[in-house]
């Protein structure tokens, strides 16, 4: 019992501390891109792989970045 216990709580914690780690590097490439904004390329690239990332749609920060990236592109694509 102790042992299941404990295994059980060193388990929640690999979670707890990989989780963030896991989320920021499905996060980096629309960061990435908004830092090199003066580029078509990067903002084009990062919109195509946004767009195959299916199990980020609830995740408010991803939406956020994703829909900055697209209102740049929108409002620059007409220049």
């Amino acid at each position: 019992m102790r042992k299941t216990m404990l295994f059980s709580a060193f388990f929640l914690f690999l979670i707890l501390v990989l989780s963030p780690n896991l989320q920021a590097t499905n996060l980096d490439f629309l960061d990435e891109a908004w830092e090199q904004r003066g580029q078509m390329d990067p903002i084009v690239e990062a919109l195509e792989l946004a767009r195959a990332v299916d199990g980020e749609m609830d995740n408010p920060e991803f939406l956020w970045k994703k829909a900055r990236l697209h209102y740049w592109y929108g409002d620059n694509i007409a220049q």
